[in-house]
């Protein structure tokens, strides 16, 4: 009994400094370019070799392989911030009028908030035309889902119909006295 508990105290002294080399051996190939590549390629090829399973039977249920992570990272596109006002539509109609100046994260919030839509559609303008672009939509549209105002049942917007209308009466004046007028359709072949 004695020299089984002398055999495995020596099995794990050994153990411990077999692994306190391997551990030295990382930390000097961490300080060196070529030693961290091949530490990163050390680990590529354990991470390979542990999901070689999981992509075997992804292969055998989808008939398709999974791509690498960096085939992926490769791929990648820059998320585009897209300024303007969207349209969240259902069964062919508009359902709501929003704007933002990153629709698609706008879009997704309402996705998990509960409205219901099965469409999307937007139209991009500048961060400053916001608020008269949404307005004159949900003026125009009156999606159900956007607010009503207090007024004369009309829907809820950042400008009132009014005061759009109070905006657009001097130009619409001028258009119509004749002095400017309104381009209506513009055929360049004409």
């Amino acid at each position: 009994m004695l020299a089984k508990a002398k055999a495995t105290r020596a099995a794990n002294k050994a153990e411990k400094k077999r692994q306190e080399d391997e551990l030295r051996q990382q930390m000097l190939m961490e300080h060196t370019a070529l030693g961290r590549e091949i530490l990163t390629q050390r680990r590529a090829v354990q991470d390979f070799e542990d999901q070689t399973p999981i992509r075997q039977a992804f292969s055998t249920l989808t008939g398709r392989t999974l791509h690498t992570e960096d085939e992926i990272a490769s791929a990648s596109v820059e998320m585009p911030s897209i300024c303007g006002v969207y349209f969240l539509v259902h069964e062919h109609r508009v359902v709501y009028v929003g704007q933002s100046v990153n629709i698609l994260a706008r879009v997704g919030n309402h996705k998990t908030s509960g409205k219901v839509f099965d469409r999307v559609a937007f139209v991009t303008c500048a961060q400053e035309h916001l608020n008269v672009m949404e307005s004159l939509y949900i003026h125009i549209l009156r999606p159900p889902l956007n607010g009503d105002s207090n007024t004369k049942g009309l829907k809820a917007a950042p400008i009132s119909m009014e005061e759009l209308l109070s905006y657009l009466s001097p130009a619409y004046a001028l258009a119509r006295s004749g002095t400017y007028k309104i381009v209506r359709h513009y055929d360049p072949l004409a």
